[in-house]
């Protein structure tokens, strides 16, 4: 996925952003261009990101969203922290066709909400991908968030399935047996939280997308999705962090002694 944000230079003539405060005309673009955003214009954000990123105070930060918010600029979701921008795909359009898939991808892995079935239905690009036979993509987030909504008051359909649900609002499932990787996995807080504890110095995000998309191209299936994910980006951090020489040993190689070899030197 590409790692730049477009942003138009025509945000600066534009009403709805000349309209904002200083402060929210800042917190626009680092919402637009942060390290946390995507390439399908929707992903969690969470205040205390933007309280160490912007320096920003809570009352700041609340003065901001409101008046972002209130201007239809950007769509967020205050349960789950979801935040889209509906005009995406206008300004960042995919350049080809495994780009425009795996955006869907994407999308269709954020967990369900109602800010996201409304930026699937008002995204012009979202509404011309066809997410799953004849449903269009916005159709199945709703269908799927209908499912969950109904869920929400009794016990889930697959409880013979399901050994543990993990209360910490990432929506990941332990189960009894191994399942495929539910569509509602997605790079958490706690997920950054234990790269972060490993000195993990990965793009999470980037890993986190590569292997949803492996295991669904491959059928692979586990009990616990959270802890093969630790496991993998583990292995892959031991595969790929620098290898610091030891300054103790010497790179000094002795010459050969001629009186007592007949190896060349």
């Amino acid at each position: 996925m590409a790692k730049y944000r477009k942003v138009d230079p025509r945000i600066w003539t534009d009403i709805k952003f000349r309209s904002l405060s200083r402060d929210s005309r800042y917190f626009f673009l680092y919402l637009l261009t942060s390290p946390h955003s995507t390439a399908w214009g929707a992903y969690v954000l969470n205040d205390l990101y933007i309280q160490a990123d912007l320096e920003y105070t809570p009352k700041q930060i609340k003065e901001c969203w409101k008046e972002c918010v209130q201007r239809n600029l950007v769509l967020r979701c205050e349960t789950t922290f979801l935040i889209c921008f509906k005009n995406w795909f206008k300004f960042n359009p995919p350049t080809n066709k495994k780009s425009s898939m795996a955006c869907v991808r994407g999308i269709m892995s954020l967990q369900k909400c109602e800010t996201l079935s409304r930026y699937c239905k008002e995204s012009c690009f979202l509404k011309e991908q066809v997410a799953n036979g004849s449903l269009t993509m916005f159709e199945q987030v709703e269908d799927e968030q209908e499912q969950e909504q109904e869920q929400e008051h009794g016990k889930p359909d697959n409880e013979k399935d399901i050994e543990e649900h993990l209360e910490n609002g990432n929506g990941i499932l332990k189960f009894k047996k191994e399942m495929p990787i539910p569509s509602y996995f997605h790079l958490t807080d706690e997920m950054r939280k234990y790269a972060a504890e490993k000195n993990i110095n990965l793009d999470l995000e980037e890993f986190t997308e590569d292997m949803i998309l492996s295991c669904q191209a491959k059928g692979y299936k586990y009990k616990n999705w959270y802890a093969v994910w630790q496991k993998w980006i583990t292995k892959e951090w031991k595969r790929k962090k620098p290898i610091i020489q030891n300054p103790n040993i010497s790179k000094h190689v002795p010459e050969c002694n001629k009186e007592y070899t007949n190896d060349p030197c």
